[in-house]
C-alpha cells in the first residue's frame, strides 16, 4: 500500500482515487491541528479550509486514511473552473456547476456534464477534454 507523507502527493491522488487515500498518521495530525474541525467524531473529522475542499480524515486501528468530499478543480489555462462534491466517499462525485472565468465562452458540451457523476476526478478530466490543474 502507497502511503503518502505529502500534501502536494495527497491532492494529487485524489485527482486519481474514487477512494479513501492511505496517508502517514503525521499527515492526519497536521490537518487535524491545522484548523479546528468542521465535524469530528472519535475516529474522524472532516477538514475545510475557507470555502475549500471538504476532506474526510479517519484512522481506523493503525492506518489513517483523506478522502475528497468536494472540491473545485480548474483546467491548466484558468478557463473554466468545475464544482464537484459527494457526501461520503463511498458515492461518485456529482458535478453541481461550471464556472466560466476570464471572459471563456460557454461551451454547450461542458454544461452537458453538469448533474453527471464521475467515480474519478480524472475521468471528469477526460470528458472534459481538459487537463486539470492538481
Amino acid at each position: 500500500m502507497n502511503v503518502i507523507n505529502e500534501i502536494p502527493e495527497l491532492f494529487k491522488m485524489f485527482n486519481e482515487t474514487a477512494t479513501k487515500v492511505a496517508i502517514t498518521s503525521e499527515l492526519y495530525t497536521h490537518f487535524l491541528n491545522v484548523l479546528p474541525p468542521k465535524f469530528m467524531t472519535k475516529t474522524s473529522f472532516i477538514f475545510q479550509e475557507g470555502e475549500g475542499e471538504l476532506i474526510e480524515f479517519t484512522r481506523k486501528e493503525n492506518f489513517c486514511f483523506a478522502a475528497l468530499l468536494t472540491g473545485q478543480f480548474v483546467d491548466v489555462d484558468y478557463s473554466v473552473l468545475f464544482n464537484v462534491y459527494r457526501s461520503t466517499s463511498y458515492e461518485k462525485f456529482l458535478l453541481k456547476s461550471i464556472n466560466y472565468l476570464n471572459d471563456a465562452n460557454e461551451d454547450d458540451l461542458l454544461n452537458e456534464l453538469v448533474g453527471k457523476h464521475f467515480l474519478f476526478i480524472s475521468d471528469l478530466e477526460k470528458k472534459s477534454g481538459l487537463v486539470l490543474r492538481t
